[in-house]
């Protein structure tokens, strides 16, 4: 696999991106892009998600129930026996 290493700078602006980031030459040719991982649309849903007042699970809460079997959750990301 090829790698390039971006600089510092480079490196927060990829990081911060909601869109994807063009990258060209030094002539202004566009060589391809880079797309980021979270888009506009999922930090909105996220967001709507998280105002919901919906009940919602980390990860690590997820894989605990599935491991437990026999808990529940109450609904407020709190297992209970």
């Amino acid at each position: 696999m090829l790698q390039i290493i971006l600089t510092d700078e480079q490196a927060k602006v990829v990081a911060s991106a909601l869109k994807p980031v063009q990258v060209p030459d030094a002539q202004d040719k566009v060589l391809g892009w880079i797309t980021p991982i979270w888009t506009e649309q999922d930090v909105a849903k996220a967001k709507q998600i998280l105002a919901s007042g919906e009940a919602w699970f980390t990860t690590e809460q997820v894989l605990a129930r599935l491991g437990a079997g026999s808990q529940q959750s109450d609904g407020h990301g709190d297992v209970m026996n």
